[in-house]
């Protein structure tokens, strides 16, 4: 995405949509080119360079990237060279005579001077400046519109405070991706001991066809950066190209760094790459730049500008529309959007080296969706389908990402108010390659329970359902076909993430909604008056029925776990209990009991998650029977491995259990393999590990 438009703040834009890459990749060897192919070549290169050469309307609406009447989507600067040098050897002679008065790909070859512009072949009194790794080519010829400010202050060196800049933001850039991200230094060029930089007059468009075509025109076509591979095939040897001033920035020291940090990556991925010629892989190129720029400066969060923009609607947008194919190169923003996809690996899932390994299997396996295939089932243990529905079900509370906090995929969700024998499939919400949807499902009703059935389901589909206590949190795995109880009150939100793994055709998949009408069950939980009773909730209150507890007759007190004070005249404060959460009760004199409605049955077990060294409670989950506290009944989870309740207590993984006997108003330890654990009563226990507790019946 290499345009400025001039609907947008240019600032901006700028700093969010770094225009980056000519990610021109070899020549592609095809056919000779058909007419339109001939006609859509000089076409781009007059948008880019020579836009006066275009009638009117044409070069209106290539500046405002709008859409044909034929639905065909005006690229960006980065596709348009990219077509143009993927298929030059394709073009006849009149169209390349054409094309190369403004681009030349053939200069691109093997002992070609790699200088592809024209404009700006040879800068006006050119000086170099070498630095540990790289050698920067400058003017401060002010006849150059090349040229940098001669100003030499800080330091006083001889050399132009903003090649001094440039020269420290790539050795910083050089330091992380090579140095310490352990990515291998691009390829020199022959007769090069050093990676070349040149220094031109990007964003006030020196490389176009009149030097005095400026100001506005100038504004929708210029560049931020480029990286020009120089051979006709990979690996290519390179050099880079950053602006002379970076004015557009705030701080123009940030500019240069975070474009330098996008195209050094584009340098290291030419060196490297061994796969097809394709607008396919895209993604791969500018998804893994994108994520650099952001491990470089990681305040500037850049790239949060193509996951959402400013519309919910707008497919440019990753979040907006991410049921898209990864491979679809229609929209300008997505192949930078994909960043998400590297910080799906490297920081939600904690494969840190996940993009040196994508690359390093791309040099073995030729091209990029399978690299992403090699990676997924080496390095995580999943198939692409199980990758994507797990990509997808992360978004939705985001835990794990880094700018969590900023993330507002809800904002683009499919909205689905439940109805009875609903029906959702894919060909009302279509799946491309290698993508989800989620959908986000609501009710108005609070007595009824959502059951989510799968109907056809392809093999490159998968399913997966979460029921949530608030919008994005606190949620939990439903199976398919297993009840929502709760759902409008405990749950006001259901989410069910759709995701294709096919890298080859779009999926099928397809689920059904059932609500049910459920009647309140009154339960009664034993207590002893006038003191304190520590009580387990093995089912979730009725939240909707006004009372939760029968308090004002029986109960001077409660308090729900973790502490949270409540009485008579503020039962708010009960609003989030649920099954397994533990309360404090003071019942009044004489009373005997507490009773309480809930919708949901009691279970044969569950399951608690205990963070390391928190306090946590368990609890039984019948309503009736006593559980035997023993091997049989209780174990723990660490990890990949279960425990018996004897080996965990032994080595000190959890705690003693501890209930509290109001009779004594004392707290007392359970022994293992002698006592049991009484309905409705909570127990505290704390762990040394992250661990789960089952007690089960």
């Amino acid at each position: 995405m290499d345009e400025l438009s001039k609907s947008c703040d240019v600032k901006r834009f700028v700093s969010v949509a770094l225009i980056l890459c000519a990610c021109v990749l070899a020549t592609a060897r095809i056919a000779l080119a058909d007419d339109e192919m001939n006609r859509k070549a000089i076409e781009y290169a007059y948008s880019i360079f020579a836009p006066e050469k275009l009638e009117t309307d044409t070069a209106a609406r290539y500046a405002a990237r709008a859409t044909t009447s034929t639905g065909e989507a005006v690229p960006d600067t980065t596709m348009r060279l990219f077509y143009i040098f993927q298929h030059w050897n394709s073009f006849d002679d009149a169209t390349k005579a054409a094309v190369s008065v403004y681009v030349n790909p053939d200069a691109l070859k093997s002992g070609g001077d790699g200088r592809v512009l024209p404009r700006v072949a040879e800068m006006k009194s050119e000086t170099t400046y070498e630095t540990t790794h790289f050698k920067i080519y400058y003017t401060i010829d002010t006849s150059d519109r090349n040229a940098v400010s001669s100003t030499d202050t800080n330091p006083s060196n001889g050399i132009p405070d903003y090649v001094d800049n440039v020269a420290t933001a790539l050795e910083s850039v050089y330091a992380l991706e090579i140095t310490d991200l352990g990515f291998p230094a691009p390829p020199n060029e022959s007769g090069q001991s050093k990676y070349r930089v040149m220094i031109w007059g990007l964003l006030n468009c020196a490389y176009t066809s009149e030097p005095e075509w400026v100001g506005d025109s100038c504004s929708t076509n210029s560049l931020l950066g480029f990286t020009m591979p120089l051979d006709d095939d990979y690996p290519f040897t390179s050099y880079l190209a950053l602006d002379n001033t970076y004015s557009v920035y705030s701080s123009p020291v940030e500019g240069v760094t975070m474009t330098a940090a996008h195209e050094f990556m584009h340098a290291i991925q030419f060196g490297r790459y061994n796969g097809p010629d394709s607008s396919d892989d895209l993604w791969y190129f500018e998804s893994q730049a994108v994520w650099i720029e952001d491990e470089v400066l990681d305040d500037s969060n850049d790239y949060l500008y193509y996951l959402q923009g400013t519309s919910t609607t707008d497919c440019e947008y990753w979040f907006n529309c991410s049921n898209i194919s990864l491979y679809n190169d229609s929209y300008s923003f997505r192949p930078y959007g994909s960043a998400i996809l590297m910080k799906y690996l490297t920081e939600y899932k904690g494969v840190t080296s996940a993009v040196l390994d994508l690359q390093d299997y791309s040099v073995t396996t030729g091209d990029a969706r399978t690299s992403l295939s090699t990676f997924a089932s080496e390095k995580l243990g999943l198939n692409l389908t199980d990758m994507f529905l797990d990509f997808g079900v992360s978004l939705i509370d985001c835990t794990g990402y880094r700018d969590c906090d900023s993330y507002k995929p809800q904002n683009a969700y499919k909205k689905i108010t439940a109805s009875d024998g609903l029906l959702v499939n894919s060909s009302s919400y279509p799946a491309g390659k290698l993508s989800y949807n989620t959908f986000e499902i609501t009710t108005s009703s609070v007595n009824k329970a959502l059951t989510i059935t799968a109907g056809t389901i392809d093999s490159n589909a998968r399913l997966r359902i979460l029921k949530c206590t608030s919008r994005r949190s606190s949620c939990a795995a439903v199976d398919v076909g297993t009840a929502i109880g709760n759902f409008g009150s405990t749950y006001p939100y259901v989410y069910v993430v759709a995701a294709n793994g096919s890298s080859a055709i779009n999926s099928l998949y397809s689920f059904t909604l059932s609500l049910t009408s459920r009647t309140a069950k009154t339960y009664t939980i034993p207590v002893t008056a006038q003191k304190w009773n520590l009580i387990f909730l093995p089912v979730p209150p009725n939240l909707d029925s006004g009372t939760v507890f029968d308090s004002k007759k029986s109960s001077r007190y409660l308090y729900s776990l973790p502490y949270v004070y409540w009485d008579d005249s503020n039962q708010t404060e009960l609003g989030t209990l649920n099954a397994g959460n533990g309360v404090w009760a003071y019942p009044a004199e004489g009373a005997t009991a507490l009773s309480f409605s809930a919708y949901d049955e009691a279970k044969d077990s569950l399951t608690f998650e205990l963070a390391a060294g928190e306090w946590g409670v368990v609890g039984n989950p019948s309503v009736t029977s006593e559980v035997p506290f023993d091997d049989d009944h209780v174990s723990i989870i660490k990890g990949a491995t279960t425990y018996s309740l004897s080996d965990a207590l032994s080595d000190k993984i959890v705690s003693a259990f501890y209930y509290y006997d109001p009779s004594d108003s004392a707290y007392k330890t359970l022994t293992n393999g002698i006592d049991s654990i009484e309905p409705w009563t909570a127990c505290l226990v704390k762990s040394s590990e992250d661990v789960s507790i089952t007690i089960s019946q």
